[in-house]
């Protein structure tokens, strides 16, 4: 979309300092200064080029709020920019194509317009439908209309309604992310959990909202339980708006022990598998500093490497390796926890958890050390490697024991009632 040309071989003096001007797209070569006649000159014609991008702007200002049409400005701009020596044919010089100052103009007028919805994306919604409609307008018999090549002006269709179907795809995903919010809310309070029989309180907010791209049209929140100030379990909600329509959740057992998860008065969840902490090898001793306790979790997580066959669009699976987002989803309550420190970790594709790492240390310890606990949030095959060596791996899951460490649900889209 946008004009890219360079304006070389200026015939200046060398004794004029050079500066350069972006309009469009285009660059221009200007002079600042010079000597005797010449630099009156010019500086005539620096003044010119720089009055005419004025009277570009303001037109593109007048197009983009709906106060002018394409072909108005079209007009105007050819009339304005006809003084302006090797404009057209610049910008012609890069867009062969091109073949006449009707069309050169529109090209222009469209790098102009991508400049601006590239900083102010919410106009594009707007002012995008309207350009391409007017386009076409303007492929008729009157007049730019005769000037313009369809075939050509066509690809600039094809640019804008590029822009537009990104527009649209932006809006829908806004909207499907927003919806799924609100279901995950609705669900969220059915949601009660335990451990040893004590309740957990119910998380105030989602630690992550989340897409995954890769997986389809899928929207989700992952939610973190405390025990005492640490994560005891982990859960996320998600709706498929394709390739699938679902509504579905997942549980995974972290730090507690003698978890029970009841929906509504429903045991779903009682997992009977033990939470195991692994000392991290070559980990350096816990410092003194929360803050550089923080600092140290980090790059520790940074020295984990997550595999996972993914077998969500390919049955046979293909290897994914799942990102470490560098802001832990939640970092241990002082105030609560004490002695103890710690942070959880996500390792994700797009932003969807396929792991969670939980880092922690005691820091009164006789011996303080750092130490880490991997709860899944994927039912196929994953490994793990800590600086290059194997530390954790687990097989696919074949079944959906409500007894596991790991649980998928089917939470199913209630039906709103019609009024």
């Amino acid at each position: 979309m946008r004009l890219i040309a360079i304006i070389v071989g200026c015939a200046l003096s060398a004794t004029l300092a050079l500066s350069l001007v972006r309009d469009g797209g285009v660059w221009y070569c200007l002079a600042a200064g010079g000597v005797d006649a010449d630099s009156r000159a010019v500086d005539e014609s620096q003044s010119q080029t720089l009055e005419r991008i004025q009277i570009n702007n303001s037109q593109i200002e007048l197009l983009l709020t709906g106060r002018a049409t394409l072909e108005e400005i079209a007009v105007l701009l050819l009339e304005v920019n006809r003084g302006r020596p090797g404009f057209l044919t610049c910008i012609r010089g890069s867009h062969t194509e091109l073949t006449n100052d009707a069309e050169t103009i529109i090209h222009y007028i469209f790098a102009k317009v991508a400049e601006r919805l590239s900083t102010e994306p919410r106009l594009r919604s707007e002012v995008v439908p309207r350009l391409e409609a007017e386009l076409r307008a303007m492929f008729s018999a009157h007049g730019l209309g005769p000037q313009l090549n369809e075939d050509r002006m066509r690809m600039s269709v094809r640019k804008l309604g590029f822009i537009v179907a990104s527009t649209r795809l932006e809006d829908r995903g806004r909207d499907e992310a927003a919806e799924a919010d609100k279901t995950c809310a609705l669900e969220l309070p059915r949601w009660r959990l335990t451990v040893g029989g004590t309740a957990l309180g119910a998380p105030k907010e989602s630690a992550l909202r989340w897409t995954n791209p890769a997986a389809g049209r899928v929207y989700g929140n992952t939610y973190v339980w405390l025990h005492e100030g640490r994560p005891a379990a982990a859960g996320c909600m998600y709706r498929y708006f394709d390739p699938f329509h679902s509504f579905n959740g997942e549980l995974t057992a972290l730090a507690g022990t003698g978890l029970v998860a009841k929906r509504d008065d429903e045991v779903l969840w009682k997992p009977r598998d033990t939470w195991t902490w692994k000392t991290i090898p070559g980990a350096a001793p816990p410092a003194a500093n929360p803050v550089q306790r923080l600092r140290q979790m980090k790059e520790m997580a940074d020295d984990f490497v997550v595999e996972v066959l993914d077998t969500r669009n390919v049955p046979r699976g293909e290897d994914q390796t799942p990102r470490l987002l560098p802001k832990p989803l939640y970092r241990y309550d002082a105030e609560k926890t004490k002695t103890v420190d710690g942070a959880l970790f996500a390792f994700v594709v797009g932003t969807d958890p396929e792991l969670l790492l939980l880092i922690e240390c005691d820091t009164v310890a006789a011996k303080p050390e750092w130490r880490f606990g991997i709860g899944r949030m994927n039912r196929d095959a994953i490994r793990v490697k800590h600086r290059g060596v194997k530390v954790w791996e687990v097989a696919a899951l074949k079944d959906n024991s409500s007894e596991a460490a790991y649980r998928f649900l089917d939470l199913g889209l209630r039906r709103e009632s019609k009024p």
